[in-house]
């Protein structure tokens, strides 16, 4: 809906009084940012504040979609306080620093797919305000010990594992 109405008022003179109440606006709806640069782009330049995202942190390309991914999570980052971060390509440790760096509020955290111990001891190594963490295929010890360690807010713990007929929670 924002997009569309965005697209509305692009040439009319209630462009600016429309940029003013994106401002204002908060997005409590799940969105999905994994390999979409220009969605980032669009969140930034209207300056919305995200809570919910998901983000694979070893999509971007090197250069000006790893740049992109910066910028959103620098002028986004400390918005979001749920965050589900996957790592298919094990490339997202530069992106993990700005994760940790610029996403300080974070309440929830789910850690999936690809995502090593060094890159999770950065990402909870930063979220002492976590109430929430969760692991889908990458539970490891030395991430629970990071955990531990460092979450010291934690309420909820849960180590989704992998089986034969899919996803099942282990608790």
């Amino acid at each position: 809906v924002l997009v569309r109405l965005d697209s509305a008022c692009r040439s009319h003179t209630s462009r600016a009084a429309l940029t003013k109440c994106f401002e204002k606006t908060v997005i409590k709806e799940d969105i999905n940012l994994e390999c979409d640069i220009d969605m980032m782009k669009w969140f930034v330049a209207r300056k919305l504040r995200l809570e919910r995202c998901d983000i694979d942190i070893g999509s971007a390309e090197e250069g000006a979609e790893t740049e992109a991914v910066r910028t959103f999570l620098r002028e986004c980052g400390r918005h979001i306080k749920v965050m589900d971060v996957r790592d298919r390509t094990g490339t997202g440790l530069q992106l993990a620093c700005d994760v940790s760096k610029f996403c300080t509020n974070l309440t929830e955290l789910t850690i999936s797919a690809g995502v090593t111990d060094v890159t999770a001891t950065l990402l909870l190594s930063s979220c002492g305000s976590l109430r929430s963490l969760s692991f889908y295929e990458s539970a490891t010890s030395s991430m629970l010990e990071v955990a531990g360690r460092f979450c010291s807010s934690l309420e909820e713990l849960t180590i989704h594992e992998e089986t034969d007929n899919g996803i099942d929670d282990a608790g």
